[in-house]
């Protein structure tokens, strides 16, 4: 092992370690930006399904609730947004 004391090193050459190891980690960061946004839409797209299924079944006043259109207004709000992050 060899340590240096007191050495001095050029700002350019201190300016250019420091950038790549910079651009390295930015490259982790967005790698684990993409899994997380691609686990979210998946999530989000599971809830919905699940909200579907869930109004066809529940019953509210003599009728499944999937009938009253605002229960429609939500799901399709739902599934636009859904859409939506897929195309981001």
């Amino acid at each position: 092992q060899v340590l240096f004391d007191a050495v001095r090193v050029p700002l350019a050459k201190v300016k250019s370690v420091v950038s790549k190891k910079l651009a390295s980690s930015l490259g982790v960061v967005d790698g684990g930006r993409l899994s997380i946004g691609a686990c979210s839409v998946g999530a989000a797209q599971a809830c919905f399904e699940i909200s579907v299924k869930y109004v066809k079944e529940r019953r509210q006043f003599g009728k499944a609730i999937s009938e009253q259109q605002a229960t429609q207004f939500k799901l399709a709000d739902m599934a636009g947004k859904i859409s939506c992050s897929r195309l981001a």
